[in-house]
């Protein structure tokens, strides 16, 4: 059976960078043999996003939850991720400080070599702060 990774992006009030985090994510994630989804936590924006995300829901796979609870940004992602049903989740934000070119590489570290998590950092030998 194929593995399968759900990317998880919060979101609020992100209409100008949503598109671009939708097509890099996706794009980054041709090159990794899993089964994928994208879900948009949002978390109550009020700019055009949830239409954005809409948009991309048919012919993508791409998901909106939209989280009501109140939690914030750590609740927002808890929410959505219990939605998902792969064996992978990854969480980034929606603004690209997170490059998802780097995805398979994150991705890669828990299926194939078996850690139990993976963490992108700025701070070390190799990482960055655009």
């Amino acid at each position: 059976m194929k593995k399968s990774v759900s990317v998880v992006i919060p979101t609020l009030n992100e209409r100008e960078n949503v598109q671009p985090v939708l097509e890099r994510t996706l794009s980054a994630l041709q090159s990794v043999n899993v089964q994928v989804e994208v879900v948009i936590a949002d978390g109550g924006s009020n700019d055009g996003t949830v239409d954005i995300v809409r948009e991309w829901e048919s012919g993508h796979p791409v998901r909106l939850v939209q989280c009501v609870g109140g939690g914030g940004l750590a609740g927002d992602v808890i929410f959505a991720a219990r939605t998902c049903s792969s064996d992978v989740i990854v969480v980034m934000d929606a603004d690209l400080s997170h490059p998802p070119e780097v995805l398979p590489d994150l991705i890669q570290a828990v299926l194939i070599e078996n850690y139990d998590m993976a963490i992108g950092a700025r701070y070390v030998p190799g990482g960055s702060t655009p």
